[in-house]
């Protein structure tokens, strides 16, 4: 038996006449050890909250943006520049993006948004918007299918139903053919699960963005709101209830041409290895 083994069991063993002594240290010894799991325990708890909100933070957003000026401050020429930032070592994909501050409405709700207009092609590969998409377009018109496609809970759908869905964006699609909109084509938009409930909304129903501040002069020079009607082409949920409330996605053409900023971008993100 080795030395010091053999010394802390002479500490731990008590004499008859130290009985007492013995259920101290019986006492010391577990409370230390209930106290050291409980520490360890809280540790390792927290440790994962941080890496899960880490992760979905990161997931929603990209690892790294590259402005011209302010946020707000347009861009053009920027092909170039996304070629440059793919080619620079560590960047493992880079996207242009619009982002701009709207308002939607449905007819059962209205809430402030932020709209962000992404590449199709590029997008999913920077940030996770593709694979935080829960449910996807219900058949177009014509086609027979009761359900909306939806991952059951806790399942997400696969890869490729959730690349298709942003890949289908900036495509027109009929929707709601014997309501009002009937007939007219609308391009697509992802919404979180959150401002889906708020707006009392599904797959397939029109939402309408609202620019409040347009290029368009109404009387007296005073900037009058713009509005779009976009159809629900799939709804997302990312775990962090502000991104769920407040952010949608519509194909970067779209973006432009509602904002009137045709052939402008508001920077572009990157992620890293």
């Amino acid at each position: 038996m080795k030395f010091s083994l053999l010394v802390a069991l002479s500490h731990l063993k008590s004499r008859r006449n130290e009985t007492g002594i013995s259920v101290i240290t019986l006492v010391s010894v577990v409370g230390v050890m209930v106290g050291v799991t409980a520490l360890i325990m809280v540790l390792a708890v927290m440790e994962g909250f941080e890496i899960d909100l880490r992760d979905k933070i990161l997931g929603s957003n990209a690892h790294l943006m590259v402005l011209q000026g302010t946020r707000n401050f347009p861009w053009r020429g920027y092909e170039g520049v996304v070629e440059v930032v793919e080619e620079t070592e560590g960047i493992v994909a880079a996207a242009p993006f619009i982002y701009r501050e709207v308002m939607i409405r449905s007819d059962a709700g209205v809430s402030g948004v932020i709209l962000k207009g992404i590449d199709t092609d590029k997008a999913p590969k920077v940030t996770d918007v593709a694979s935080n998409i829960t449910c996807k377009e219900p058949p177009k018109v014509g086609e027979v299918k009761s359900e909306i496609e939806c991952g059951a809970e806790g399942e997400q759908l696969s890869d490729t139903e959730q690349l298709a869905v942003v890949d289908d964006l900036p495509t027109k699609f009929i929707i709601n053919e014997d309501e009002k909109n009937g007939g007219k084509e609308f391009s697509g938009i992802l919404i979180g699960d959150q401002l889906a409930e708020l707006l009392g909304v599904t797959i397939g129903d029109p939402v309408y963005i609202i620019n409040p501040i347009s290029n368009t002069i109404g009387p007296g020079g005073v900037p009058m709101p713009q509005a779009k009607t976009f159809r629900v082409d799939g709804i997302f949920h990312s775990g962090m209830y502000e991104y769920d409330n407040k952010w949608t996605y519509v194909a970067l053409e779209d973006a432009q041409q509602f904002l009137s900023m045709q052939g402008l971008i508001s920077g572009i993100e990157g992620r890293v290895q």
